[in-house]
This record gives structure tokens, sequence and C-alpha cells, in this order.
């Protein structure tokens, strides 16, 4: 082959069929992942919103990490090597400075996922390999060079044409064609069919028709399929710039004049095999991974779905699987009793249960003796000497216990007339108060993440097999018992050391029986006056369809989104609102942002509104009323960060009671038979007292003293003009602003919320920090504090971490930030609802009242009032609530009673 001016002379790699027998058995498998390229992939192809709890985008890591483990599942790798683009320029730029010059500089989303994509591959143990001048490309060349050589079989995976250069009989190509699941795999015969030439041909490929990708430009008119008949036919750009004359026409005259852009654009396409790096082929070896430090990055990232695929994939890469030495047995009709004589320590129990509404039925239980193993007990077949004996135990408060998750172990005893006594932890509070934001608890999960083992037995005893096998469910009872008792005993140890003595056995622990009694008593709901609200508020929404029609000028089913664009953006020509896939967004944040522009915009908000009540409450609640006339919502002790309760099945916490149709929906709450009414306590602004007793701001608390209003007081306090004289616009902002400061609210949030403009929003900031200044000096501090230990604390000590406060990401910090304002206040007021709870139960139990507590919203709890108790009732509740704690300003609490939840909240 002639060599032309300005070409190098490049040595075809040998593509001989028999070259793999002459370079004997494989090595093994080798995979290079192009990292740069399959994470861009993954980012624009999985949506924006997939975050952490905290807002860390992660669907650039989320991807790539799918695709990572789908190759080590599939491909099971013998090596292993991301090859990374540093910042830095390489040789290529030097040769042109245009190249890639029309890339814009990557998102900052993108860019704050590098660095979590590199943790995840430490964690792994996969080689990062990178190289200062130059591209990934050129460092995955390298490696398969030296790879194919050494006998390996090597996969490539990327979404980089260039690579495709590299195939040969050893190297194949996996191309991702959209996102990084949808792929192709590329081998010798692949590239030639695709392309119309081999692949160490590909670089005079590119060479002549270009790359709008790395923005190298190609000879003008030459496209594909021009490009890979000439290189067909010649060979090279070399042999064909050496037979230039064979080539007629106006095609010889523009190659003629592009000779040098053609040797430039092949020196660029060209990949380099000869990059020095410290490591080779042999030094790719993937180490062996820590299974808890795997846990901890897979669920800080709260990607559970793909720990547990990469766990159930990759067995080789971990270090053998510990599970639980125990001995397991079925204990006979009458061993119950004999069993427990036997014990004197902490037990662990895993209950087999079948779970209703507020209320389950236990079918068996598993025991867990530290010393003495594992036994099973199924309740179907127990003597009455077991049940009692089991009765007895279960009731007995000087026999600890450690139960997982214990509030529906409370449900099943009361089922069967038992009681649940002596529960001296529940390792799934514990793992929560340690870790709030962790994405679950369950059992699994913990005994890897503090015992280090596997929910799976190691041995078995002599008296009888434990195996996961067959008739597996009272081993598996068994085994989540021996769970329990190990894991309690690691907890307990470390809860003086995380602070958090206090707080589980004074207020979480005992609660979980307040919470399990008031699922059990439910709350009675008058379905008759839920369909009166329905018939009300379709017709409403009848009206609001009729004027939105009116308004467009045309009938359209408003439900439907592409016909609501056609409507809003097309036909009305109102300002576009953020584009997505199926045009411009309408949904309800996009829409407030057009209100005063057009009045179908108030019309349609109207519609949805009266919508989502119609199908989250009042069509939704009558099929979750019981036999007994109650709905019996859940209540969630362990997801809310910030330690505060939530609700579900179903979620009455949500119920508005801002509008008057939101407020309507309680109506429909109402006392059970034999109760005379519904009497409501809820604490006065206690957020807001909780900041300032934490600030020790004595202006403010002065305020709240004086007993009147306290947005107009402290508007009057701001502004320096009378009380009287504070109208209502001005206490509306102080209002908001009283709220938002908990909240880290801007000026511009601020301004956005009260339709006034920044500067003025500037103003009445500074003007409230410049009377309440310990206020401001509070909120600097608590995230200072934050961020230099790690976490806030609220008055109980509840602690949550806050990593993001260091964060490179501003964007994340400022989330950070505005968390570590609102958990101390928000959690502490979750603190003190939680203990009043207890207060108020332990309270009616002592006074042997009736009356009793159904439903908690946040700051506001609920009673069935029993007929002649509600004088001795709301004087018994005000007076807990308001003394739980010694709080300045005191707390207050607002009563109200009626004959249904929205008559006493009135």
């Amino acid at each position: 082959m002639r060599a032309a001016a300005g070409f190098g002379v490049v040595r075809p790699r040998p593509q001989d069929p028999g070259e793999e027998e002459k370079m004997g058995p494989l090595k093994g498998k080798l995979l290079l992942l192009d990292g740069h390229s399959l994470a861009y992939r993954a980012f624009y192809a999985l949506p924006e919103s997939l975050t952490t709890s905290s807002g860390q985008p992660t669907n650039a890591v989320y991807g790539f990490t799918t695709m990572l483990i789908r190759l080590l599942v599939e491909e099971q790798p013998d090596a292993i090597a991301v090859a990374l683009d540093l910042p830095t320029p390489t040789f290529r730029v030097a040769d042109f400075a245009q190249y890639k010059a029309q890339r814009a500089a990557a998102p900052d989303q993108f860019r704050s996922q590098i660095g979590l994509i590199r943790e995840v591959l430490a964690t792994l143990r996969i080689p990062v390999v990178e190289a200062p001048g130059f591209e990934a490309d050129d460092v995955i060349a390298t490696l398969a060079t030296q790879a194919g050589e050494a006998g390996y079989e090597v996969l490539i995976v990327t979404g980089d044409r260039d690579t495709l250069q590299l195939v040969d009989s050893s190297t194949r190509v996996m191309m991702t064609r959209r996102g990084v699941t949808d792929t192709l795999v590329y081998d010798v015969a692949g590239v030639r069919e695709r392309y119309g030439v081999l692949p160490e041909q590909y670089p005079d490929l590119a060479a002549l028709r270009g790359d709008v990708s790395d923005n190298i430009p190609g000879v003008p008119g030459v496209g594909d399929k021009t490009a890979a008949k000439l290189v067909a036919e010649y060979g090279s750009v070399e042999e064909l710039y050496g037979r230039l004359d064979e080539v007629k026409g106006k095609l010889a005259a523009v190659l003629r004049e592009h000779r040098e852009d053609v040797a430039r654009n092949k020196r660029l396409a060209r990949l380099v095999r000869d990059v020095p790096l410290e490591v080779g082929a042999d030094d790719l070896k993937m180490g062996e991974w820590d299974r808890e430090e795997v846990r901890r990055v897979f669920d800080t990232l709260e990607f559970r779905t793909l720990r547990e695929r990469l766990f159930a994939g990759v067995k080789g890469a971990m270090a053998p699987e510990v599970g639980f030495t125990m001995a397991a047995r079925r204990l006979a009709p009458g061993g119950m009793a004999a069993f427990l004589r036997g014990t004197r320590g902490r037990l662990g129990l895993a209950p087999e249960l079948r779970t209703r509404p507020g209320s389950a039925t236990l079918d068996g239980l598993a025991l867990a003796d530290p010393e003495g193993g594992a036994v099973w007990a199924s309740l179907d077949a127990a003597s009455p000497d077991d049940l009692e004996a089991l009765r007895a135990f279960l009731a007995d408060s000087s026999r600890p216990k450690a139960v997982h998750d214990a509030k529906v172990f409370y449900l099943a005893a009361w089922e069967r007339g038992w009681e649940l006594a002596g529960l001296e932890i529940d390792t799934a509070l514990v793992a929560y108060l340690a870790l709030p934001a962790q994405r679950t608890y369950d059992l699994a999960d913990l005994a890897g993440q503090y015992l280090n083992k596997e929910l799976k037995s190691d041995a078995a005893s002599s008296e009888g097999q434990l195996s996961l096998e067959g008739d597996s469910g009272w081993t598996d009872h068994c085994l989540r018992a021996q769970a329990v008792v190990e894991l309690a005993a690691v907890l307990e140890a470390r809860l003086q050391g995380w602070g958090l003595s206090r707080l589980l056995g004074e207020v979480e622990l005992p609660l979980v029986e307040v919470l399990a009694r008031m699922e059990w008593l439910g709350l009675a709901v008058d379905t008759g006056v839920l369909g009166e609200i329905e018939d009300r508020l379709d017709q409403r929404m009848r009206t609001l369809e009729v004027e939105i029609w009116r308004h467009a000028g045309e009938e359209f089913n408003v439900n439907s989104n592409p016909q609501l664009q056609q409507v809003l953006f097309e036909k009305l020509r109102l300002r576009k609102t953020k584009r997505i896939k199926t045009g411009y967004t309408t949904d309800a944040g996009a829409l407030a942002g057009l209100i005063g522009t057009h009045p179908i915009i108030e019309a349609i908000l109207g519609y949805r509104e009266l919508s989502k009540l119609v199908g989250t409450y009042v069509q939704a609640l009558p099929p979750l009323v019981q036999a007994d006339g109650r709905i019996h919502p859940q209540y969630n002790q362990m997801i809310a960060a910030t330690g505060r309760l939530s609700s579900s099945n179903p979620n009455v916490q949500n119920i508005p009671v801002r509008t008057e149709e939101g407020r309507e929906i309680r109506r429909a709450f109402v006392p059970g038979p034999g109760f005379e009414g519904l009497l409501t306590a809820d604490y006065s602004q206690i957020e807001l007292r909780v900041l300032a007793h934490l600030a020790e701001d004595e202006d403010t608390i002065a305020a709240f003293e004086a007993g009147e209003d306290f947005h107009r007081v402290s508007a009057s306090m701001v502004f320096g003009v009378p009380a009287e004289q504070v109208d209502s616009e001005l206490r509306r902002r102080m209002k908001a602003f009283n709220y938002g400061l908990a909240y880290g609210l801007s000026a511009y949030g601020l301004a956005q919320q009260l339709g006034i403009a920044p500067d003025e929003a500037r103003g009445l900031m500074d003007a409230y920090f410049s009377r309440f200044h310990k206020i401001k000096a509070y909120l600097d501090s608590v995230v200072e504090d934050a961020r230099r230990q790690g976490y806030t604390e609220t008055i109980l000590g509840r602690r949550r971490y806050l990593p993001d406060l260091v964060s490179a990401s501003s964007q994340l910090r400022q989330v950070a930030e505005r968390m570590a304002l609102n958990a101390p206040i928000q959690g502490s007021a979750a603190d003190l609802i939680k203990m009043a709870m207890l207060r108020v139960q332990r309270s009616i139990e002592e006074g042997n009242l009736d009356s009793r507590m159904v439903l908690q919203v946040h700051d506001e709890l609920l009673f069935e009032v029993a007929p002649g108790e509600r004088e001795r009732l709301e004087d018994l509740v005000r007076r807990e609530m308001e003394g739980v704690f010694s709080l300045r300003p005191a707390l207050r609490v607002e009563t109200g009673y009626g004959k249904s939840w929205a008559e006493a909240a009135h």
C-alpha cells in the first residue's frame, strides 16, 4: 500500500479466520465501558424527576448502574474496566481547534452525578482508567489491543461509533442505540454489513464523510454511501489519493481541494492504541465487594431494586455469604410452656400474620432465644395449655421481647383477646431513628447493614434440619426471629452512642401501642353524607365544564391533556409552559403561572380541584369503610425524616382544609354509636412557638404571650404601627413570612407567594430580622451547626442527617439548607405531639374514661366523646397537651366540639 503526502501508513490488524486458533485458548472475557458515553445517554434517556428524597438527581447514575449490572449478570466477565474522560484538553483539540466545539457544557445536574458514578465503581471495585491528553476511546483502544494480543475476548460497551474500528476476531462492540438498554453488538461482519467497510477502514470512512457529533466536517457532497464506495474500492484514503486520477468529474476536484482536511480528519478519527497507561489488561480484575459498603452506597442513592438485582445476579464478586447459625424446631403440642420456662433473657419474636384494615390474625409464632435456638408454634395446632402459656408470656411485662415492626402484632394479640407487654425493642423503629431518611427498614436489609449477614441459615441442628426448601414457612419465621434477637442486641448497644435512648424509650416505643389502638378503633364515616357531597360537587363540576367550554369557544374533553393543550396554546395562544415530550405541560403548577392571563385558567383549576376531591376522597372513602361502619387508617411511624406521622389507606392527613369544599368532606366523619360527639384539640401555631423557643427571642416570645393574634402583633412590632391599625393585607404578608421562616423562604419565594416585587419582599425580610434579630441569628446558626456536625437535632435529640450540606452542587446545598432550617422545628413539633398523645392516652386510661382518641392529623387530635364526659375530657386533653413540655412561649391548645369533624373544627 502506497502512502500519500499528509498521511501515515496504517497496518491493518489480521482478519484471518483461523487467527483465533493461532492465538491459542482464550484467557477470559474483558469488558471495557465508555463511562461518559453511557452516563450521558442515561441522563437524557431517563426523566429529570429521578432524584433521591433529598433532591439529588440520579437519572444518569441510575441508568449507568442499571447497564453495568446487566452486563455483569449477562456477560459474567473475568476482567472489567471503565474508561472516563478527563476535563483537560486532548491532542485532537491541538490538531483541530473546532473539535467537538459545538457541544454545550454539561448540565450541572449531569456533572453532579459523575462523582456518584465514580463512587459506585469504587464500591464495586471496578477499575477506572483515564489518561491526560487522551479520550476514553483511546484508553479503550489501547486496552483492547493489549487484551486481544494477550488472548482475551473483548467486549466494548459504548455509544461512540469510532470504537467500531477496534472490532476484530477477538473484539466486539456493543453499541447503545436508544438509552442504555437498547443495544446492538457488532462483530466484523456486522460492521461490514452496516457501513460497507471493514472495521479497520472506519477511520477512512469518517475522514471522507466527517462526523457531526465530533464537529469534524466531511468532504462536501460526500455522504455515507459515496464514502463507503470509495473506501471499499480503494481500501484507504491514502490509496484513494494515490490513485486520484482514476476518480472522474466534480468528485475528483472536491477531493483534491479537501486533501489536507481528509488527512486531518483521519488523524482525528483514528484511535490511539498505545496510550501510556499505568495498568494493562491483566490488571483489570474486579475486586471483592464489601457487602455492607455496597448496601450503604446503593441505599444512599435509593437504588434498592438495583441492589437486590446485583446481589441476586452477581454472586462471585462478594465475600462468601454469611448467614445465621441456629437450631430450629417445631414445638410439639404442649411444648410451649416448657420452652418458655427454659428461657430467661430477651426473646426475638416473628409472628405469622394475616392483616386487614384495623386488625390482624395471629396464625403462628417463632421465638428465638440467643442461646437456645428458635422454635415455631402453629396456633391452629396448639393445645389449650400452649395457648395459655403463650398468652401469659405475651402479657408479662417482666419478660422482655424484641419484635420487628411491632404495630400489627398488637392488633393480632387484641383480636385473640390477649395483651402484648414487655416490648423492649422494635428493631425497625430503632433503625429508623438511627437513619430516618433510609428508604427501607426491611429486616433482611438491616441484617446485612448491622450484622453483615444474609437472611439465610448457615447451619442446622440435630433437633431438626433448618431448610428453606419445601415447607419452609415455619423455618423462615424462625430465621426472622433469630435475626431479630441478634439485631436487637447490636442496636441496643449502639443506642446510647446515637443519643437515642430517651427518644426511643419514652416516646417512639410506647407510641407504637397508641397508634395500633387508633388503627384498631378507626373512625366512623357517614357514607350518606359522602353521597350528598358527591352529587353537589358533580353539579359544580358540570357548571365549571360549561364555563370552560364557553371560554374556549368549543366543547372538548377537559380531562384530555392533548385537547387542553390545543385549546390553550394553539387556539387561545396563551403563553406556552414548560415543554414536555407530548407538547407543553398543563399541570397545576404550570397553569397557576397563567392565572390572570385568561379566565379559562381559573375555571380549569377550579374544575381540577373538585375532580381531585371527588376521586381522592368522596368516591375513594366508601370502599374503605369496614363492616363496623368505620375506616381504619394506617399510621406510618417510619416514613417522614422529620419524625412526623403520616397516614395511609386512607390518607386522612391530606384532606384539604383551606377550601370550603375540602372542609365539607369532614362532615362525613362522625361519632360512632354510643358516643355523643367529636372533640378536636389543636396546638396553636406550634411550629412558630418552637422557633421562638429555640431562638430564645424575647420579642417573639412577648408577641405570643400578648395573648392576641400573633401575626397582627408581630406585624405591629415590625412596622411600628398600633396592632389595631394592621390591616388584613399587612397581616397576610406577615403570616406568609412567619410560616415561611421555617422553610428557608427566600425573598423571591416570598414575592411569588404574595404577588409583590422581589425588592419589596426583601424589604419585608430586612424589617422583620431587624426587629427579631435573634431569629435570624438562630436560623443562620442551625445551618452552620448542621454543616459542621452533619445533622440537625430536635428538642428530644431526634437527628436528621444532611450530607448534601457540603455537596459540590449549589442546588443540592440549598435544598439541604432548607431541610436544616425545617427539621429541628417541624421535628420538635412532631416530638411534642407524640409526647402529648402518650400523656393523653395514659390519663384517659387512668381516669377510666370511655371517651377515646381516634385520629391524629399533625398538630391536631380527634376524640370520640362518651356521654357526659365532654367537659372532663376537654380539661384533661388541654392540661396534658399544654403541659407536655416547658416551652417559651407556652404551648396553647384550641378545642372544638360538634356532631361531625367539620363542626368540631370550627
